[in-house]
């Protein structure tokens, strides 16, 4: 009982530590600050776009592109820059 306890347990420390790894490896690829590549640089944020909650560490700025297209999905899409502020 004690051996297949022993293996148990180092199983999972090995899964913890993988997992830990990957997800590490997974969000490295995040910009320090700024934009996602495909959207450029930060922005000032509209009015719209503060009353839609896009700036979520309210520092005033967003990323935009546009989109193009037609339809409801047609014009820009904004999300929140990362910043230097903890948020």
């Amino acid at each position: 009982m004690s051996k297949t306890i022993r293996r148990l347990t180092l199983v999972c420390v090995i899964a913890v530590t993988a997992f830990g790894v990957t997800t590490g490896v997974a969000s490295a690829d995040k910009p320090a600050r700024g934009c996602p590549t495909a959207y450029g640089s930060p922005v000032a944020a509209t009015a719209a776009e503060l009353a839609a909650g896009v700036d979520k560490n309210n520092d005033g700025m967003v990323c935009r592109k546009d989109v193009g297209g037609s339809g409801p999905n047609a014009g820009p899409n904004s999300v929140d820059n990362t910043s230097n502020q903890g948020s």
